[in-house]
């Protein structure tokens, strides 16, 4: 009865293990069933672009829908179109109870927390007897997720009975971080819970002090790039993507065609060369806006990232590969010495060759760089291969330190690399800008972020206090042009 029917499973995104797990329990459902199945979500967690996508099927005329909702109060139009025409709904993982979906299969998510949240007591008391105040740091992903703060709302309530209970006080010493970065930021937030938590003279150490320096640097080498391209009044959105890219096509060859990694490596920095390349051409040749090219490339290189992993993360690299990200030298993080080794040649090749001040040159005054002979547009073609091969460097830095690579890894980086640039006393106004600004200004977002966490600030709070320095930042640098033009 049910063969050649049509059914859709829409997630909240695309972008997690989890739901690629529950893809193919579908498809070898339908293969037993008979019926197609089909898997469609936002890539990342989106509810308007969810309800849209799910619109659109209505009226492609399914047979039935599952729904994993982003948001069960925005989805009950979708799932009444659904209904009026016919057709099932149920939903899954997240409810929607008075949406009128026929049935919801999942656990409840505000007991499964205060489950855990009893379980974390009856740990407390075995393990610390005696002890009167716990810090406790709450890592949970998908922020914005209605099932995750169910949960951590039954978490909690579970602790206060605890602590009514026993007197014994929880601090909540981290409350939850958002995980839209990725990977590499909850490996960050982990490594600075653990090392300064719960007395923050933790801060003032060597070891929290090389933390920071190795979250900053990923940024850093890529600011340095990026300081190149600004300085002529250029800019490259698409950093993030090219590493995020690099990183998953360095991880494919070695795991899925035993690629040596000296060769993974070299292919995947030739990759972002390119994509620089084809970036400046874009910019000098098409004479396209850089803003919309390097937008448009941004789109460009995480596509490619999802596609050839299919939305998958990979890991099993060779402990070779390795060793560049998580290795030491002097009891300094590998990562940090690369970025002192690039810092310094790009300061070099910045300020005392022919080609560093031909992109002061252009940068300065374009016009007049070429009516005394330099070749304005080969210089700006330059500047974005160099910023493409570092945002490679990154790439292939960020999986080596993880031991992994996602198709969302370096997912808004390029906001973090063009801020540490302009920080760092880079003119967006160009013909203005230094190494050491660039990789100082990546120093003090790491910082700030560092700050933060230890201060016990929220991670909604976070994110505005980094927009509002990127904000201030680059209101100042316009100020400072004003006043100077003036």
């Amino acid at each position: 009865m049910l063969f050649g029917q049509t059914f859709l499973l829409s997630p909240k995104s695309l972008n997690n293990a989890y739901w690629f797990a529950v893809e193919n329990g579908m498809k070898d459902a339908a293969k037993v069933l008979g019926v197609k199945a089909i898997f469609d979500a936002p890539i990342e967690a989106d509810a308007a672009e969810q309800a849209q996508k799910i619109n659109s099927y209505i009226s492609s005329g399914v047979n039935g829908i599952a729904i994993s909702p982003n948001d069960p109060a925005g989805i009950k139009v979708v799932v009444r179109n659904a209904l009026n025409k016919g057709i099932p709904v149920i939903t899954f993982d997240s409810d929607a109870p008075d949406s009128g979906r026929y049935v919801y299969l999942g656990t409840n998510n505000y007991n499964a927390g205060y489950e855990a949240g009893k379980l974390m007591g009856e740990t407390i008391l075995s393990e610390r007897p005696g002890q009167k105040i716990i810090n406790l740091a709450i890592l949970t992903g998908g922020l914005a997720a209605l099932n995750t703060n169910e949960r951590i709302a039954g978490f909690k309530d579970a602790l206060a009975e605890f602590e009514k209970e026993t007197g014994i006080k929880v601090n909540y010493v981290v409350d939850h971080f958002p995980t839209e970065d990725g990977v590499a930021r909850v490996v960050q937030i982990v490594r600075d819970v653990e090392r300064t938590y719960p007395n923050l003279d933790g801060w003032f150490t060597a070891s929290n002090i090389f933390d920071v320096l190795l979250n900053s640097s990923f940024i850093a080498i890529m600011a340095c790039g990026m300081t190149m391209v600004i300085i002529t009044t250029g800019i490259n959105l698409s950093v993030g993507s090219v590493m995020g890219f690099v990183g998953m096509f360095m991880a494919i060859m070695m795991v899925d065609y035993s690629l040596p990694p000296l060769l993974a490596v070299l292919l995947g920095l030739g990759i972002g060369t390119l994509f620089g390349f084809v970036n400046g051409l874009l910019v000098t040749k098409v004479k396209l806006p850089p803003f919309i090219t390097t937008l448009g490339m941004m789109s460009v290189g995480r596509g490619l990232a999802y596609i050839t992993s299919g939305g998958w993360p990979v890991s099993g690299f060779p402990e070779n590969f390795m060793i560049s990200g998580q290795g030491h030298f002097i009891g300094i993080p590998l990562p940090v010495i690369y970025l002192l080794i690039i810092a310094v040649i790009s300061h070099i090749f910045l300020r005392y060759t022919v080609l560093g001040k031909h992109i002061y040159a252009v940068g300065g005054n374009e016009k007049a760089a070429k009516l005394v002979g330099i070749k304005a547009e080969k210089v700006i073609l330059i500047t974005y291969v160099i910023n493409g091969l570092l945002a490679a460097m990154s790439g292939f830095l960020m999986t080596s330190w993880l031991g992994m690579a996602q198709p969302n890894a370096g997912q808004g980086y390029e906001l973090d690399v063009i801020a540490a640039t302009v920080i760092g006393g880079t003119s967006l106004s160009g013909g203005e800008g230094s190494i050491l600004g660039a990789v100082l200004g990546a120093w003090i977002m790491a910082t700030l972020r560092n700050g933060m966490i230890l201060l016990r600030v929220s991670s909604f709070w976070q994110e505005l206090v980094i927009g509002a320095v990127i904000v201030i930042a680059v209101a100042l640098d316009r100020m400072r042009n004003r006043s100077e033009e003036e």
